[in-house]
């Protein structure tokens, strides 16, 4: 597990998450992610990796995992980690996350002393987290 503090903690891993991470890097921002899922991709990996695509700008069709595969094989330009199998459960303090219990890994970067980001940005969340993070700002 990387400690070190990164200018942005990315909730969710899927087609927003990946370019949020790839665009970090593209301004020499340090990033990563944190997706529940064992892959990255979000719905399009777990759901429909099949699926046709027909709404990404410039592409008139493409199926979900080729997207998926791309934007990993983009964001991974900068070599920034992608935690998957962490659950982020809720933020402890004003300027840390906490993961939920059984994280083992993430526990240890993540407690309620510790602050590892700048910034965060919710790619994707349950609907409970999205709640509890209106009031996280740019600090």
């Amino acid at each position: 597990m990387d400690h070190e503090i990164k200018d942005i903690t990315i909730i969710g891993g899927g087609p927003t998450g990946l370019f949020a991470l790839f665009y970090a890097g593209m301004r020499g921002m340090t990033a990563q992610i944190i997706d529940a899922l064992p892959e990255a991709g979000g719905q399009l990996t777990a759901l429909y990796p099949e699926k046709y695509i027909f709404d990404v700008a410039g592409i008139p069709q493409v199926l979900a995992k080729d997207l998926v595969r791309s934007l990993v094989e983009q964001a991974g330009r900068f070599q920034q980690p992608i935690q998957l199998t962490q659950r982020v459960a809720g933020l402890a303090g004003r300027k840390s996350v906490r993961p939920r219990h059984g994280s083992r890994s993430l526990s240890d970067a993540f407690d309620h002393h510790s602050r590892w980001y700048r910034r965060l940005f919710a790619a994707s969340a349950p609907s409970a987290l999205r709640r509890a993070l209106v009031w996280a700002r740019d600090f």
